[in-house]
């Protein structure tokens, strides 16, 4: 008999083994061989069975009543499945939270200790090849349907690829041993690593960077049009996806018109507070010398510090 805690329980385990961008970001090691699914058919049968938790959650709510566990299962379940609906084909293409970033920023970071752990990991950068060669047959597949990002993202992507190309060392090979191998098994591990990246990871990301040369870039929109609603169903799907990040019901016209006031409020607030001390209301010249005074600049990389 399903119950609300094994529910909860079987959310868990499929959210940490399909969501490998998010493992990716926080440095998890419990999926460790795995990488995130970007095949049609993977992407797919997540959706499926996001749809079959918040449909389970559902009729559980019919016998257990209103309870927090279920209305959670049941937004992020809806949520995740209607974000995914672009999130492969658009998102990986953020300068900042796309695939190749994300794994420049937080693959080579892993808190690996014990030899399992680096074999796991090992595993892992030998099936990245994979990975790389499914997402660039993703963003092929999304340029034949005509889900293609502004020519900015697609510039800055191909960018950052080709600097990671260009780069005298391997970025991902900045990975550390683990730290209970000894010097020796460290120096192997490390050789292993660089193999791996040179003779299976860099020729599939020369093929991920050929085919957003080839393909996505001469498709790629003009930056005049950017926004979901320039395309097919994007407009409607917009307003479902304001649901899925915000979980109330509230057109996207309404969002829009809630932040222009909190700008408005924003700038008042500098032209009222920091004018007197600048000597200047204008919320340019405010934001500008704000950002380039020494103590905030000193305070900037401290925090930069602190954390990386």
């Amino acid at each position: 008999m399903l119950t609300v805690s094994t529910l909860a329980d079987q959310f868990h385990a499929f959210h940490k083994t399909s969501d490998q961008m998010g493992a990716l970001w926080k440095g998890s090691l419990d999926q460790l061989e795995l990488w995130e699914d970007f095949t049609e058919e993977g992407v797919a049968a997540r959706r499926q069975a996001l749809r079959e938790f918040a449909d389970q959650a559902g009729q559980l709510a019919v016998s257990e009543g209103v309870h927090p566990t279920l209305d959670l299962i049941a937004f992020a379940a809806r949520s995740t499945d209607e974000q995914l609906e672009w999130y492969h084909d658009f998102q990986q293409f953020n300068s900042n939270m796309g695939f190749h970033p994300m794994l420049l920023t937080f693959g080579p970071r892993f808190p690996l200790v014990t030899a399992e752990h680096g074999q796991r990991y090992l595993t892992r950068m030998s099936n990245l090849p994979k990975a790389l060669r499914d997402f660039a047959d993703r963003i092929a597949s999304a340029v034949e349907r005509g889900r293609v990002a502004n020519l900015t993202m697609v510039e800055q992507t191909l960018g950052g690829i080709d600097r990671h190309l260009g780069a005298p060392v391997d970025p991902l090979a900045a990975q550390k041993p683990p730290t209970e191998m000894n010097e020796p098994e460290a120096a192997a591990w490390k050789a292993e690593l660089e193999r791996i990246l040179r003779d299976a990871v860099r020729p599939a990301l020369v093929e991920l960077r050929d085919t957003i040369n080839d393909r996505a870039l001469p498709a790629a929109r003009s930056d005049d049009h950017p926004g979901l609603v320039h395309l097919p169903g994007g407009g409607d799907s917009y307003e479902r996806l304001v649901w899925a990040n915000v979980s109330r019901e509230v057109a996207a016209e309404e969002v829009h018109r809630i932040g222009l006031e909190q700008i408005e409020r924003l700038e008042e607030e500098y032209r009222t507070i920091a004018g007197p001390l600048l000597g200047t209301t204008d919320v340019d010249a405010v934001s500008y010398t704000h950002l380039t005074l020494p103590t905030i600049q000193h305070w900037c990389r401290s925090r930069w510090s602190q954390y990386h």
